[in-house]
């Protein structure tokens, strides 16, 4: 498994003229865009749900999945699947509500893009062709549209797809010169897919005026004519344009580009019915853009799944059965990841026919590089107590391993206990974790006095100090990480402990305990997706 981070972060230029400044995504923090004022990214915007996508690092790469938003996230015009993450890659748009964003990383960029020419004279004429104005295709051309659109379904990859548009466009309508565009809203700034003149292709020299770029409406195509009795623009005189046209490229009722042709001084005139071929060339050029972005984003999905499916069988192979029995002690256990691999830590096994070992964590951050901290810090307690059932000897060598083998952002809470049978005592190390409880036999949750350490991680000198419970027969502890209590409903008010000991009070089993806390709290999130990694253990000791 590629376990490698992303070196760069993301950046979300925004499009569309939308005001929205840049925003830059941090690969060791999940970044959450929505309206709610606590989201990474808040876009005031009524198609905006309150938390409508997260962009993540996974296994290295740089991920997006829509939170299952009321109207749907975009990526390249095709929507994603709610709650399963797809990868982004350098040029992608995501687009939601009102706002797109192109994507980059670190300070790469698009290097297919041309700034257009906006001046045009008044004796320039930009018009919009309709479909009924256009002439019927003659028999020879509509035989080079049909073998054409089977080259063009032959195209396995965008690459390809433009040239052979170009170059059947330039066949069928007699334009010396043509491109395939595209562009996310205006068109001040462009993308040349494929450009030819007859000498090649090429995908950086290329020359228009953005006039007729943006006359482009859904359904109609533009034509320039220049009135060669006048003094035409500078722009149109220097490039010598007499004549140009460009036809729409429409994904999902949006126009995402143009095929622009045009005929320049000199050079031969175009066919009479080149509107009509134009027009079905970009008709095609669409539908096998759609559909190649679809394909893309499938194939995408289908790598990452493979990716996440053995970060989850790997993660599954570390963990302990979600209930069973260690030693003298019963649990039930419930971990759920709130991206696709959990990086809370849970332990529990039998030290000696007398002691049980106990711990229960939370790794800063979220996704892959959480849980790979998490899997070390779990082999750090493993090997620990091979050589120390004191849970303070264990605590000071895993911090020692974390301040070591972790980035200065990344540390964990980590509680660490060792229950003792003969004397029914329970010594543990809370360290900066908290989240945990006793439920004694008349099931009435209790939150014991404790004192504490600081977490793991941020000083080698740091002291760790063990604490002693004594048991009563039947009491239960029940240990969980702060994904439950800070996780929020669709108001954003969180569920909190009070919410959590309304739904353990009166349990009388560990089954009960861990079931009842995680069907609450689905119900108060309206999710059963929660927001960050969350974790309930419930243990009994005979």
């Amino acid at each position: 498994m590629n376990s490698k981070e992303p070196q760069h972060p993301l950046q979300l230029i925004p499009l569309l003229n939308t005001g929205t400044s840049p925003h830059v995504c941090d690969p060791s923090h999940r970044t959450v865009l929505g309206r709610a004022t606590d989201c990474d990214i808040s876009l005031q915007d009524p198609a905006v749900s309150r938390k409508h996508a997260a962009f993540a690092c996974i296994n290295g790469m740089w991920t997006i999945t829509d939170l299952q938003s009321k109207h749907g996230t975009k990526l390249n015009s095709v929507s994603l699947v709610p709650l399963k993450p797809a990868t982004l890659n350098v040029g992608d748009v995501v687009r939601t509500g009102q706002s797109a964003f192109r994507i980059s990383f670190g300070t790469s960029h698009i290097s297919r893009r041309v700034v257009t020419d906006a001046t045009i004279a008044p004796q320039t004429r930009v018009d919009s062709v309709l479909g009924h104005e256009m002439t019927s295709l003659s028999h020879k051309r509509l035989t080079l549209l049909i073998d054409g659109t089977a080259r063009v379904h032959d195209a396995e990859n965008e690459q390809e797809l433009a040239n052979a548009i170009v170059q059947l466009a330039m066949r069928g309508t007699g334009y010396p010169r043509a491109a395939m565009l595209r562009w996310e809203g205006n068109p001040d700034e462009v993308e040349v897919l494929a450009s030819s003149d007859n000498s090649g292709f090429s995908t950086t020299e290329f020359s228009f005026s953005r006039s007729v770029l943006a006359a482009l409406e859904p359904g109609h195509l533009v034509q320039l004519t220049r009135n060669t009795s006048a003094q035409p623009s500078h722009s149109i005189e220097k490039l010598g344009i007499c004549a140009a046209m460009c036809a729409p490229l429409i994904i999902d009722q949006q126009v995402v580009g143009g095929l622009y042709m045009d005929v320049r001084d000199g050079e031969q005139s175009m066919h009479t019915d080149a509107a009509s071929f134009c027009s079905a060339v970009a008709q095609i050029a669409s539908v096998a853009m759609s559909s190649l972005l679809r394909v893309d984003l499938a194939k995408r999905q289908h790598e990452l799944d493979m990716e996440l499916q053995i970060a989850q069988e790997t993660q599954a192979c570390i963990l302990p059965p979600s209930e069973g029995t260690a030693g003298s002690a019963s649990y039930v256990s419930r971990i759920i990841p709130g991206s696709v691999v959990s990086g809370d830590i849970f332990d529990i096994f039998e030290i000696n026919n007398n002691k049980v070992a106990i711990c229960l964590g939370d790794v800063t951050g979220h996704g892959i590089g959480s849980a790979l901290l998490m899997t070390a810090i779990h082999a750090q307690i493993r090997a620990s107590f091979a050589h120390s059932d004191n849970p303070t000897d264990v605590a000071n060598a895993v911090n020692a391993y974390v301040v070591q083998h972790s980035p200065s952002n990344r540390f964990a809470s980590l509680w660490i206990g060792v229950f003792h049978s003969v004397t029914r005592t329970l010594e543990y190390v809370d360290a900066g974790h908290g989240h945990w409880l006793l439920m004694p036999e008349d099931g009435t949750p209790l939150c014991p006095d404790h004192t504490g350490s600081m977490i793991v991680g941020i000083v080698t000198s740091a002291s760790f100090c063990a604490e002693t419970l004594q048991l009563a027969p039947n009491e239960r502890l029940v240990l969980y990480s702060d994904g439950i209590i800070e996780q929020p409903n669709n108001e954003g008010e969180l569920f909190g402990v009070d919410r959590l000991i309304a739904s353990l009070r009166g349990n009388t089993s560990i089954k009960e305990d861990v079931q009842h806390t995680v069907d609450t709290l689905t119900d108060f999130a309206s999710t059963s997706i929660f927001a960050d990694d969350t974790s309930i253990v419930s243990i009994t000791f005979r």
